[in-house]
């Protein structure tokens, strides 16, 4: 028995000269030949035991024989610089966590660059009036007009459409529409195709027109000093309708020119030339 345990130092030393040898001259190699070597339990204790005497980084670790398949799976195994140059190596992909439901972003406010100029300019006009809340049948947007238009009077803007102090009543009320001034006798003109549908006497508009557009769109022109159409009357954009005046509650010669969507008021301002 100890001529044989003799004989297995002897050979685990032969062993291990070999082992070392191959190291350094072939390394690949060398792991092959130390994983068939590792079979033999006798024969690993003894490398073992030789190589942590000589060089201990160079220990091979010894297993406990298990019946349990070990698994090899998530264990470090070094790359070769041929395995990368070959390919051959699949990357790992990282797992990115769940992030859930992705949460839907707030709505982004208009801001000025979006806003057209006209209705920058409208709200500026009432800020002085921020306590007053803009009544719910106003539109203080400018949205596209689904037909052709043309500026009613030559004149300019006297009073604008929004709050503003009444010249008659002396108190802050909403203006639905915005008064030109002109001079009396101007000419007012339609502005855009379609059909009259009143042309009388009120107190408060004196001599006034009423205009619908189609697709709900109406417009209104008051104050005027004579009036050249009557109600079923067909008119295009750019006739002349009637001229200016100052009849009803007017403080001096304009035209009031009012322009609804569907019972909606629109800021006329937005698409007049004054």
């Amino acid at each position: 028995m100890e001529i044989l345990n003799r004989i297995k130092i002897i050979a685990a030393s032969a062993i291990f000269i070999a082992l070392t040898v191959i190291k350094f001259l072939l390394p690949d190699v060398g792991g092959q030949v130390r994983q068939v070597v590792s079979y033999n339990t006798d024969f690993t204790n003894a490398v073992s035991y030789i190589t942590a005497f000589f060089s201990p980084e160079d220990a091979i670790e010894v297993f406990e024989p298990s019946s349990e398949p070990r698994d090899l799976s998530n264990e470090y195994r070094p790359i070769s610089p041929q395995e990368i140059r070959a390919g051959s190596i699949t990357p790992v992909q990282a797992v990115a966590e769940d992030p859930g439901e992705a949460e839907e972003p707030d709505e982004v406010p208009e801001t000025a660059d979006e806003m057209p100029a006209a209705v920058a300019a409208f709200l500026e006009t009432q800020k002085q009036f921020e306590g007053y809340d803009i009544p719910t049948n106003v539109n203080k947007d400018m949205p596209d007009l689904p037909f052709d238009y043309a500026t009613p009077v030559v004149g300019y803007n006297s009073s604008g459409f929004g709050y503003r102090q009444h010249p008659l009543l002396d108190e802050i009320k909403f203006h639905y529409g915005t008064d030109f001034a002109a001079m009396s006798g101007d000419d007012i003109a339609a502005f855009a195709d379609g059909t009259v549908t009143f042309a009388g006497l009120s107190d408060s508009f004196g001599y006034y027109i009423t205009i619908d557009h189609g697709n709900g769109y109406q417009t209104l022109y008051a104050h005027c000093s004579v009036l050249y159409v009557s109600s079923g009357d067909t008119v295009t954009a750019g006739q002349k309708i009637a001229l200016v005046g100052s009849t009803g509650n007017a403080t001096g010669p304009h035209l009031h020119f009012e322009l609804t969507h569907s019972g909606v008021y629109l800021n006329p301002e937005y698409y007049v030339n004054a």
